[in-house]
């Protein structure tokens, strides 16, 4: 039974609502990458986590997570985004041991931005009733009532640097990108070309690239 897996893994780890499928697609249309053939893999999550996970997971071993790439060439970077690892407390781990080559990105975005997104798109979805304003949903929240529901962990999830702390000790500062969601969306070829400089792809290939803004909340 394999220990670890030794190809080289581009994971978009996080946050949650800061355009990680606009990157993901971005990148997975690179000729030098390989995407994984489900955006959320999902595969390092605690079990406990509040999202429903994939038939494939860490429990089956780490064997399993090469069907989300079968049809990877080995020389292909494999990519993967699951905004959810930045919060599950035990994936950093789980990463460091599995994929000791990986590297990390994390879209950071402005937490109250981010947070009034959640908001929309909690009601968008309706996971939220239209009738609860902004102003209640951030209250119940600050209120610290016991709610596992992702849109429920929305302001918590907005305090990154303990998030981060954890994986800045895991797999070290080198193996690290972090990604201010404001150049993402608004310079998208200079953030891309930071990308390709951390991940090692050629940044020529979107310099005619048509930036195409994917996942979008509606409200």
């Amino acid at each position: 039974m394999a220990h670890h897996l030794d190809g080289h893994y581009l994971i978009i780890g996080g946050t949650t609502k800061a355009a990680t499928t606009s990157l993901f697609n971005y990148l997975a249309d690179h000729p030098e990458v390989c995407a994984s053939k489900n955006k959320e893999t999902r595969f390092f999550l605690d079990e406990d986590y509040p999202v429903p996970l994939r038939d494939h997971h860490i429990r089956q071993g780490i064997a399993a997570y090469e069907n989300f790439f079968e049809r990877c060439a080995p020389s292909k970077l494999r990519l993967e985004a699951t905004p959810d690892y930045l919060y599950s407390p035990n994936t950093a781990t789980r990463l460091n041991r599995y994929l000791p080559q990986a590297k990390l990105i994390f879209i950071l975005r402005d937490p109250v931005d981010r947070l009034y997104s959640w908001y929309g798109f909690a009601q968008q979805n309706n996971s939220l009733p239209e009738d609860v304003t902004f102003e209640s949903y951030v209250q119940q929240q600050l209120s610290g009532a016991p709610k596992r529901e992702q849109h429920w962990l929305a302001l918590e999830q907005g305090r990154y640097t303990e998030y981060l702390k954890l994986y800045a000790r895991e797999l070290g500062a080198d193996d690290i990108l972090l990604v201010n969601y404001s150049l993402l969306s608004k310079d998208t070829l200079s953030a891309l070309q930071c990308v390709c400089k951390f991940a090692g792809l050629d940044s020529q290939f979107y310099h005619h690239y048509d930036f195409k803004l994917h996942n979008k909340t509606q409200k």
